[in-house]
């Protein structure tokens, strides 16, 4: 579970989020907002291929 845990980035957005909810800003501030664009990069690129594909 550890392993699969690397690669999940919700695990990322969280710590961020109880980083930032200490008051503090670190290390996982910056995963986590790594982790956020690169989920919303990957969420938009499949997006729009997905609607590409559906109208033509």
């Amino acid at each position: 579970m550890k392993v699969a845990n690397w690669f999940n980035p919700l695990t990322y957005l969280v710590n961020a989020e109880r980083e930032l909810f200490a008051g503090s800003i670190g290390t996982d501030t910056l995963l986590g907002l790594t982790a956020a664009v690169v989920s919303a990069a990957v969420g938009l690129v499949v997006g729009v291929r997905a609607i590409n594909r559906n109208i033509s």
